[in-house]
């Protein structure tokens, strides 16, 4: 199994400003959202998962075990999110039912590099966040 153990701080992003409109973010708060640059932190112990993004205004957490289903907390919306995760190999792939449909999100990671590429696949509609181990 890859080491995902550590921080990372993220050094570029595409797509974001479709992908969280695709979400419900208001055109209000698009700039604020778009511009927050989250440090991700990334713990395994005991087969939990804890993936944070530490942001200035609010954290976003996750604890799982592979494989297992899990709720998600949201901020756009009071339903959580029905998720379940799968390693295979250095990727970890996050896959949730959700108002909109299906998300979708990847955490590959190559060396000190990782990428999370995060899709609505049934909006067609899909984002990237590249981040470096700290």
């Amino acid at each position: 199994m890859a080491n995902f153990n550590g921080s990372y701080e993220q050094v570029s992003s595409d797509g974001l400003a479709e992908y969280y409109k695709a979400l419900g973010v208001p055109d209000s708060a698009m700039d604020m959202v778009v511009s927050m640059i989250p440090n991700l932190q990334i713990a395994v112990k005991d087969e939990v998962w804890k993936i944070s993004f530490l942001n200035p205004i609010k954290d976003h957490i996750l604890e799982f075990k592979l494989g297992e289903e899990f709720l998600e907390p949201q901020a756009l919306t009071p339903q959580p999110w029905k998720a379940r995760s799968e390693l295979t190999g250095s990727t970890l792939t996050i896959t949730a039912s959700m108002e909109k449909g299906t998300s979708v999100r990847t955490f590959s990671l190559e060396g000190d590099n990782l990428v999370l590429n995060m899709s609505i696949t049934d909006l067609d509609v899909s984002c990237s966040r590249k981040f470096k181990r700290t």
